[in-house]
């Protein structure tokens, strides 16, 4: 399925077509989300907490939000 979404281009909101992933299990989707994780260098803070979970969620969400 494709919609419209806002993407952030070195820093330059730019409104462009994504597909988005369907998965026929909950463990897939998750399977799929850790896996987005680990390969993507800019969630490698949060990865690497160890204070738990507000800190590892804090983390995700400052990598994952787009520059103001």
């Amino acid at each position: 399925m494709a919609t419209q979404t806002l993407e952030y281009h070195q820093n330059v909101p730019v409104q462009e077509r994504a597909s988005f992933r369907s998965y026929r299990t909950y463990e897939d989707s998750f399977n799929d989300y850790v896996k987005f994780l680990n390969e993507n260098p800019r969630y490698q803070s949060a990865l690497n907490r160890s204070e738990g979970s507000e800190s590892f969620i804090r983390d995700i969400h400052k990598a994952a939000t787009p520059p103001t």
